[in-house]
């Protein structure tokens, strides 16, 4: 029997985070079989079939230190990661703070912050990037027809 539980499947992965008695802060992931994954290093993880587009979101630039920030680029990377098969736009977003203090975005709120990535999306290419573009060669030759 105990052999039978231990090859049990739950087809799931959990990501979870928390504190010790020493109120340092840990994230970790669980896998079947019971495998626990270590993310403490990196501060942050990722699962699911999104991960590849979370991941990128994150590492973008740095995290920052400021808690809205880091809550926006969260909900940013789960945004992103809607891209993939399988990630529904459904999202729920829990703080914990080390006293175990909890709180919560409701849904309403994040739909109003992904409709301000969305229309962040939208914006165009910074001009003065673009304008350096168009001086370099790789366009010249191509566009100019410059031998």
């Amino acid at each position: 029997m105990c052999d039978e539980i231990d090859r049990f499947d739950l087809g799931i992965t959990l990501l979870c985070y928390g504190y010790d008695t020493k109120k340092i802060s840990h994230i970790f992931e669980v896998s079947n079989p019971g495998k626990v994954t270590d993310h403490d290093l990196l501060s942050y993880a990722v699962i699911g079939s999104g991960w590849y587009m979370a991941t990128a979101s994150l590492q973008r630039k740095t995290l920052p230190p400021d808690l809205e920030m880091t809550i926006y680029r969260l909900l940013e990377a789960k945004f992103s990661a809607e891209t993939a098969p399988g990630v529904g736009k459904s999202t729920s977003l829990l703080t914990m703070n080390s006293d175990g203090k909890d709180g919560s975005i409701g849904s309403g709120s994040i739909e109003k912050i992904r409709a301000v990535w969305e229309r962040v999306l939208k914006e165009p290419e910074p001009k003065d990037a673009i304008d350096l573009i168009s001086k370099t060669e790789a366009v010249r030759r191509i566009v100019d027809g410059e031998q």
